[in-house]
């Protein structure tokens, strides 16, 4: 038996997404996040980058002539294009003129930076140096930071067992407001919002009076969405305000 307290027409809730899984999270979710730098994906548009020009190698696709390696780091100050006429590519030499990245490397525990030739083919996984090391809560990195930025999960809620994954690029989406009524168990004081999306069906037993109940501590808890109901929630008006009083 459930006692229902009331009716809230807007909750403010946040919409991310992480490696094909969905996520919706109440804005009185505790959890910290930090900022995420924007990737680059090729030595192309190491080419075309202007922003910060000393970046860290997360992953590299082809080792050039001159090895880089994840961990290495690259000081683009003086970079330029020039030409290679052999480069290897695993076993096999390309004997072909290409064009490459001239810039240099810092390796873990080395003296002094190193010249390196990156051909323009390369992929690969570059990252700035992140600047921003502020812990945000989930309405600050919304209000802070535009649709799309990512984000990682630094702590956790402390208050339940959090089903956020940590260590891994958490994309912020949208900002929406949903309607939930306000439930209990019967003869419990802890009460928990319930979106009025839930497949649910009641049978109506009796009026009961006021009583007072406080929000459990899971009703902050992140809530795992299927593809299909993110779509669904990501299709709503979002044109609001962001800070939540």
């Amino acid at each position: 038996q459930i006692d229902i307290h009331g009716y809230q027409d807007e909750r403010m809730k946040f919409l991310l997404w992480c490696d094909g899984d969905y996520f919706i999270i109440p804005s009185s979710y505790q959890g910290r996040f930090r900022a995420c730098p924007k990737q680059i994906n090729s030595v192309e548009d190491l080419l075309k980058h202007n922003g910060d020009r000393v970046l860290v190698v997360k992953e590299a696709k082809y080792m050039s002539y001159d090895s880089v390696n994840v961990g290495d780091v690259l000081d683009l100050t003086r970079r330029r294009l020039s030409h290679l006429e052999r480069v290897e590519q695993g076993k096999h030499h390309r004997d072909a003129e290409v064009e490459v990245l001239l810039c240099t490397k810092e390796s873990p525990g080395a003296m002094y930076s190193i010249p390196v030739s990156l051909p323009t083919f390369m992929e690969g996984v570059f990252e700035p140096i992140p600047k921003d090391t502020t812990l945000y809560s989930i309405t600050n990195a919304h209000a802070v930071y535009k649709r799309g930025s990512q984000f990682e999960l630094v702590r956790p809620d402390p208050r339940f067992e959090d089903i956020l994954p940590q260590n891994t690029r958490i994309t912020l989406d949208f900002c929406i407001r949903e309607p939930e009524i306000m439930i209990s168990l019967a003869d419990d004081k802890m009460a928990m919002h319930l979106p009025t999306r839930t497949d649910i069906q009641v049978s109506f037993m009796t009026q009961i009076q006021h009583k007072n109940v406080k929000l459990a501590e899971l009703d902050s808890a992140p809530e795992k969405l299927s593809a299909e109901r993110y779509n669904e929630l990501a299709a709503q008006d979002h044109d609001y305000e962001t800070v939540d009083y």
